[in-house]
């Protein structure tokens, strides 16, 4: 087998004109102040995003044992009906039914997850088919009777995480330059 020359030279020029080009672009040398900033907004970020990776995995845990599979199936029965036009209620007293249990963070989470599995299970006739029998706009009862439902049941937080609304995803800060 053939074998560049110089390969291990060329792999040693292209290390140090990667190197040379990073410290180039990194600019100025920054001020103590400078410095002790970045270092506080880098430490601020690492302790964010430790808290919202946490989140998200109790999160992910609850929406993974909520036993979402009857939305699912009410989205997939929604898809192939002749007369989908009583799922969207049926799909609604279901996601209160979670939410009840587990707070409107997950509920939504379970809903988006089940809506969206079923979607991609089904084909693109089915989907237009569904939306052609579907008017435009309707309603479904969220405050009313329709679902049984007991208000404020659901919990204000599972471990420490709350269940009410979802955190922004930390942003890294920006280097000083």
């Amino acid at each position: 087998m053939w074998r560049f020359p110089f390969a291990k030279t060329r792999w040693r020029i292209s290390f140090v004109l990667v190197g040379s080009l990073s410290w180039a672009a990194c600019g100025r040398e920054l001020s103590p102040a400078d410095r002790r900033q970045w270092h506080a907004d880098s430490a601020q970020y690492l302790v964010q995003l430790h808290a919202w990776e946490r989140d998200s995995t109790v999160v992910d845990s609850l929406v993974r044992i909520s036993r979402a599979d009857s939305i699912r199936t009410l989205y997939d029965k929604m898809i192939r009906s002749v007369a989908p036009m009583q799922y969207p209620q049926l799909i609604e007293c279901e996601r209160q039914r979670i939410e009840d249990r587990y707070g409107p963070r997950v509920a939504y989470e379970v809903q988006r997850r089940a809506q969206r599995d079923a979607a991609s299970a089904a084909t693109p006739r089915d989907i237009e088919l569904m939306n052609r029998r579907l008017p435009r706009g309707m309603g479904v009862e969220v405050m009313g009777d329709a679902c049984g439902r007991r208000y404020g049941t659901g919990p204000d937080s599972i471990a420490g995480v709350s269940m009410q609304d979802s955190p922004p995803t930390p942003v890294p800060p920006r280097h000083p330059r």
